[in-house]
């Protein structure tokens, strides 16, 4: 079982890339193979319920005794799968009286018949696929057990990336590349079940790195959360030969930065500073306290931030592009707009990346402008927090927060219990993957969603619960 999990994280950042292939290069209908990594985890989840219940001979009580977390995802996980199946809100009952029909038959009858169902079960999938990942791996032990095995595959699968798609990028020949493989020839694009985009652009025609991925957000987000990892593995790691110490980190983070930056992605290379800065003061203040003065991290920091901040000026027309920002404050505004029109929740797949399947219902009623029209109907917001309060409502979005608020608190006991280079590692990545959701849909890639907890959860066990 171990080496189906193994095989599992290497070909994870590889599922655009193979998906597109096999759909667009080849001809099969991927449209139930896609979710294969759904399917697997769900499938160790189903495994992971009998597993639990057996073992602590069915008696619920005591498999949620002193779990306050397990306790918090299990409600937030029904809450969602109720929301699969609210396809109308309280106006859409009132505008359908008003017009002298059934309100609940013709909601129901319009949500059915049309793609908003696979919207809303595609936005279950978001949100609520990586906490089952949790669940998972809370009491499974084959995977608790073979960590460093799971943490290779990982590693060799963003070598092998690197090593291939940078020279494709840097090449004149990356349209001729992806287009083998199947990938669309018309850049920048977003639609949902066609062939990928070969690249996303910024202004001027420049491509964006996205190597294996959907596109480059999503691409730099796992970047980030991944490449600290390795950097912390390998400090953990009790190599002597310091040469080969220094190689193992020096070459891949020269790739990893020109990955990060071909990019063009404010957020990640915003947050990768934050995620450094509070790595290295977490490094300083747990771990060398005593033997490292705060002059010399100061001075290394500077140091290491001059050369990135240099470029990152040289080449500020590609970073700082306007619109973007100001489209941002829009998305939000649009929110918040929204959220007053139904304080209750509007359901999943409403907003975010399953929106982008979805086909709302539209009476062509002025009042209802702000919700069904067309700029909604694939609305990403670019806060994941948003997308949780418009689809869940408020009260719902707090056990969202008190998730996040809880692995916020264990990890950082951790850190200070172990004070080892992969504790201070999993709080930073988990700093940096809470806070680039303001920005973007951070959870939204499921190599970085399932990969990072499936990975967290594994690491915290025996720590947030006992064995009994």
């Amino acid at each position: 079982m171990k080496y189906i999990v193994a095989i599992f994280f290497f070909l994870l950042p590889f599922h655009a890339f193979l998906v597109t292939f096999l759909k667009c290069k080849i001809g099969l209908n991927t449209n139930f193979l896609r979710f294969w990594k759904e399917i697997f985890l769900l499938s160790f989840f189903i495994y992971t319920i009998f597993y639990v219940l057996k073992r602590y001979k069915y008696k619920l009580s005591k498999i949620y005794e002193n779990n306050y977390i397990l306790w918090t995802i299990t409600t937030f996980s029904l809450i969602s799968l109720f929301f699969i199946f609210f396809p109308f809100n309280f106006f859409d009952y009132w505008w359908a009286l008003q017009k002298g029909e059934n309100g609940f038959l013709v909601i129901t009858k319009e949500f059915l018949s049309s793609d908003n169902m696979k919207a809303a079960f595609l936005g279950f999938k978001y949100d609520v696929f990586f906490l089952l990942a949790i669940i998972i791996w809370f009491y499974l032990p084959v995977f608790r057990k073979n960590i460093s095995l799971y943490l290779a595959s990982v590693f060799s699968a963003i070598f092998i990336i690197l090593i291939i798609f940078i020279p494709v990028y840097f090449s004149w020949y990356i349209l001729e590349f992806y287009s083998f493989f199947g990938y669309s020839t018309e850049v920048s694009t977003y639609k949902a079940n066609t062939c990928l985009a070969y690249s996303q652009n910024v202004e001027w025609g420049h491509n964006r790195f996205q190597a294996t991925f959907w596109g480059p957000i999503r691409f730099s987000v796992f970047l980030v959360v991944f490449y600290l990892l390795y950097i912390a593995f390998i400090f953990q790691k009790n190599i002597k030969n310091l040469k080969l110490k220094y190689l193992l980190i020096i070459f891949p983070s020269i790739l990893f930065f020109i990955a990060l930056f071909s990019a063009y992605t404010k957020t990640a290379i915003l947050w990768f500073f934050v995620w450094a800065s509070v790595f290295a003061y977490l490094v300083y203040r747990v771990k060398f306290s005593k033997t490292i003065s705060k002059t010399y991290l100061t001075f290394a920091w500077i140091l290491a931030s001059i050369p990135i901040i240099t470029l990152l000026y040289i080449k500020r027309d590609l970073f700082l592009h306007l619109w973007a920002i100001i489209n941002r404050f829009e998305n939000l505004k649009i929110s918040f707009e929204m959220l007053g029109y139904n304080m209750f929740g509007h359901w999943l797949g409403i907003a975010g990346p399953a929106s982008q399947v979805g086909n709302l219902i539209n009476y062509d009623a002025p009042e209802q402008s702000i919700y069904f029209s067309g700029k909604i109907h694939k609305f990403l917001p670019e806060n994941w927090y948003v997308q949780i309060l418009l689809e869940q409502w408020i009260l719902w979005f707090s056990f969202f927060i008190w998730i996040i608020l809880m692995l916020w608190v264990y990890l950082y006991r951790i850190v200070k219990n172990r004070r080892d280079y992969l504790s201070i590692w999993f709080f930073s990545a988990f700093i940096a993957l809470i806070f680039m959701a303001n920005f973007t849909h951070s959870f939204e890639e499921s190599a970085t969603s399932y990969l990072f907890f499936l990975l967290i959860w594994a690491y915290l066990w025996g720590k947030i619960i006992r064995s009994k």
